[in-house]
């Protein structure tokens, strides 16, 4: 965007936000502790998405997604964590969802490891993304991530490695991946291990030395 709006490239320096990595990831009583209080059973698939409802966000395709995936994945269930506000709801295929109890509402989420041990998955389904420190924290926390290709997303995501990377504005390539990650509960755990070794590429850590680092440059370029 700054090349195009004729900024020299030599002049950009990339600096990509930074996360807290937790001492650990969930654990199995975490796990089990967070489903019981959301009603849900350890057979049952556990997809999360955080943020408030938005076009930009792509909660819709997340929806529509769910709705493929009716007959192939009956036990998938959509955990939206974030304030859901009474218009909102006023959307026939969220209410839809709710009153069917494919999706629950975790509302305003305090305690992000408490969130993401309940989950098997998480999916940025973004039309538009700056970086995508959502994703990030999902990884961080162990939760492999499927995320399309906008913004900074694909510079988080490693396709294969640490989740998988879908077109935008498709619900059925999101459905896919999810189906696919449902079926292989074994490489999801891999996958996990390794987004969050991935997500400690992008600590807070790192973001400060490298924000200090080019200060410093600045100063003696003086």
């Amino acid at each position: 965007i700054l090349e195009d709006a004729g900024i020299p490239p030599a002049m950009i320096n990339v600096i990509h936000d930074g996360i807290e990595i937790p001492d650990r990831p969930p654990d199995a009583a975490s796990r089990t502790e967070t489903r019981v209080k959301w009603n849900l059973g350890e057979s049952e698939f556990v997809i999360g998405l955080l943020g408030g409802i938005s076009t930009e966000k792509g909660q819709d395709l997340a929806l529509k997604a769910l709705e493929i995936l009716a007959d192939r994945l009956p036990d998938a269930k959509l955990v939206l964590g974030g304030n859901i506000l009474a218009e909102d709801l006023a959307n026939r295929r969220l209410a839809s969802a709710v009153a069917d109890g494919k999706v629950l509402l975790a509302g305003y989420q305090e305690n992000l490891l408490e969130f993401f041990a309940g989950l098997d998955v998480y999916i940025m389904p973004s039309r538009s993304e700056g970086l995508g420190s959502a994703a990030l924290l999902a990884m961080a926390h162990g939760v492999p991530v499927i995320a399309t290709r906008v913004g900074g997303l694909p510079e988080i995501v490693e396709k294969g490695k640490s989740g998988w990377l879908v077109a935008p504005e498709s619900p059925q390539a999101l459905a896919d991946a999810i189906a696919e990650a449902a079926s292989d509960r074994a490489r999801l755990k891999q996958l996990g291990s390794a987004s969050r070794l991935r997500a400690t590429e992008f600590s807070a850590d790192i973001l400060v030395e490298q924000t200090e680092a080019l200060y410093r440059r600045m100063i003696n370029l003086k």
